[in-house]
């Protein structure tokens, strides 16, 4: 509880502090008198600043048409906000190289740019974010089955069913799925994100769902922001298995599934990953790339670990900090001797429905075997 406080006070504190910028800013650049014109620009960005997480987290208790688009309204504009402080901050570096060099300025004009360049940054993130590509990744693994030959996995994370991603969104991430005629499928957590309760309706896309070797499930943070036992419900009207801190073997392969912890804890994965058998090959799903959990499933003997969570960054330039937070583990293929990693972007958004990084994707894997 102590941590979750000093995260809140900090968040709060980042919130306050850039709309504060974004407010001073366009009154600098757009010369606001002071009086009701100054009053109201500032007035505006606080309401606009805690709009998202109010909205979020009325959506938790209440499902209303006008609140989810007060949600939809509060994500755009908080994609726009983060582009519109790196236009600013571009906007006074501006500043400063004319005033070193004795040269006049037209704020009036150069703030109109930096707007329109927001705008522009903004628009192409949404548009980007419906982009889904398939990425094709190659996993070697020791001693594969004679089984596994040629066989193919899709991995999907980060969907984020809810308030802004609905069915139809489902809909379109099964479509790309079957159309690649996979043997089995990996959903590594947050299928849902937490802001809609209509679990079976956002869930029924999922029963096309076509995968002969099975289509397996493991939970996200933002799963565990919701009811899970409605998750786990609504879920058994479809073709997901629900791995639970279990192991399953697949034609020889070990698939073993680690659900999230609750409230966001650390967990103690050491049971699931020390119940693999380490002469025969293993993947293993887990929602978060955490670097020391990489590790210990490297040590354990784990030839392939599935990963979400980072978004790669989704807005940049949030990508540099995902990179710096899980040690460059938060986007793409990683191999270590035996074992591999691949962190996927992810399918949908969280937030603003916007990618300003890499395209949302999802994964299709071909199984080799590994040999020396």
């Amino acid at each position: 509880m102590f941590l979750f406080l000093i995260f809140l006070v900090f968040t709060i504190i980042i919130i306050i502090g850039s709309h504060a910028f974004i407010g001073f800013s366009a009154v600098k650049f757009f010369s606001v008198p002071l009086g009701k014109k100054q009053f109201s620009v500032y007035a505006g960005l606080a309401l606009l600043s805690f709009g998202f997480f109010a909205s979020a987290v009325l959506l938790h208790w209440f499902q209303p048409s006008i609140l989810k688009t007060a949600y939809y309204f509060f994500s755009l504009w908080t994609g726009l906000a983060i582009n519109l402080i790196l236009t600013f901050s571009l906007g006074w570096i501006i500043i400063a190289v004319f005033k070193t060099s004795n040269n006049g300025i037209n704020l009036k004009g150069l703030g109109i740019f930096l707007v329109f360049l927001a705008l522009v940054s903004s628009a192409y993130g949404f548009w980007n974010s419906g982009r889904i590509k398939v990425a094709t990744v190659t996993a070697e693994m020791r001693d594969l089955p004679d089984d596994w030959s040629g066989k193919t996995a899709i991995q999907i994370s980060d969907v984020h069913l809810g308030a802004i991603n609905r069915a139809s969104f489902a809909e379109k991430i099964v479509s790309l799925i079957n159309k690649e005629g996979p043997d089995m499928v990996f959903i590594t957590g947050d299928l849902f994100d937490g802001t809609c309760r209509d679990f079976k309706g956002l869930s029924a896309p999922l029963k096309r769902l076509s995968a002969p070797m099975g289509i397996y499930f493991i939970t996200g943070n933002h799963e565990t922001y919701s009811v899970l036992a409605d998750i786990k419900a609504a879920l058994s009207e479809t073709p997901l298995i629900v791995q639970e801190d279990g192991i399953t073997d697949l034609k020889g392969v070990q698939i073993a599934g680690i659900n999230y912890p609750l409230e966001d804890l650390r967990k103690d994965i050491s049971p699931v990953l020390n119940a693999l058998d380490k002469t025969r090959p293993s993947i293993l799903l887990y929602h978060e790339p955490v670097p020391g959990y990489a590790e210990e499933a490297k040590i354990a003997g784990v030839d392939l670990m599935l990963s979400g969570h980072t978004h790669a960054g989704q807005v940049w330039p949030v990508n540099f900090i995902t990179s710096l937070v899980y040690k460059g583990l938060d986007y793409g293929l990683h191999k270590d001797g035996d074992f591999s990693l691949y962190t996927t972007s992810g399918a949908g958004t969280w937030g603003p429905p916007m990618r300003t990084t890499v395209r949302p994707e999802i994964v299709k894997i071909k199984f080799e075997n590994l040999n020396y």
